[in-house]
C-alpha cells in the first residue's frame, strides 16, 4: 500500500510543482514588468535604471539618485529666489554698497561706470508719478518735438526782431505824421 499512496503522492506533486512554477514564472514576468529597467527576477538580472546621466540598478538606488537631483533643483531654486530678492541677479544687480551694475542678456555684468544697453524695453507710462523707464522711441518722439519747438522758437525770435524794428519805425513815421497834422 506505501508505494501506491507514493506514486499517488508523486503525481500530486508534480502537479503542485507545475502549477507552482506556472505561479512562480507569473510572479517572475510581472515583477520584471512592474520593476522595468530591463530586470529579469528568474535569471537574477537586476534592472538598470539612468538617472541625470548616471546607472541605478535597483529601484531604491534611482529613487535615492531623483532625490538627489530634487534636492539639487530645489536647492538651486532657492538661491536663485535668494539672490533675485537681493538685487544680485536680474536684469539690474547691485555690487558693492548701493552701486547698481546693468547685466546683459548673457549674464555679464558692466561695472559701475562701465555702458551697458537694455534692449526690448516696452514704453514706459510718461506721468508726473511715473517710475517707469522710457525707452529709444519715446525719447526719439521728444527729440523731433525738441527740434521742432527749436525751429520755431527760432522764427518767432526772428519774427519779434522785426516786428520790434517795425514798432520803432512806426512810432517815427506816427511822430513825423503828427508834427506834419498840426503844422
Amino acid at each position: 500500500g506505501n508505494i501506491a499512496t507514493n506514486t499517488t503522492d508523486i503525481a500530486t506533486n508534480k502537479t503542485n510543482i507545475a502549477t507552482n512554477a506556472a505561479s512562480i514564472n507569473t510572479v517572475a514576468t510581472n515583477t520584471n514588468s512592474y520593476l522595468g529597467g530591463g530586470a529579469n527576477v528568474a535569471n537574477g538580472t537586476a534592472p538598470t535604471f539612468t538617472v541625470q546621466g548616471t546607472s541605478a540598478n535597483s529601484v531604491g538606488d534611482a529613487f535615492a539618485a531623483v532625490d538627489s537631483s530634487f534636492n539639487t533643483v530645489n536647492s538651486s531654486l532657492t538661491n536663485i529666489t535668494n539672490n533675485i530678492n537681493n538685487g544680485t541677479l536680474g536684469p539690474v544687480r547691485r555690487t558693492n554698497g548701493d552701486n547698481l551694475a546693468l547685466i546683459a542678456s548673457d549674464g555679464t555684468a558692466a561695472s559701475p561706470g562701465n555702458s551697458q544697453k537694455l534692449t526690448n524695453l516696452a514704453a514706459g507710462t510718461l506721468s508726473s508719478t511715473s517710475t517707469d523707464a522710457v525707452n529709444g522711441t519715446q525719447l526719439n518722439t521728444t527729440n523731433t518735438n525738441v527740434t521742432a519747438n527749436a525751429g520755431n522758437i527760432a522764427t518767432n525770435t526772428g519774427n519779434i526782431a522785426t516786428n520790434t524794428t517795425d514798432i520803432a519805425t512806426n512810432k517815427t513815421n506816427i511822430a513825423t505824421n503828427a508834427a506834419s497834422i498840426n503844422t
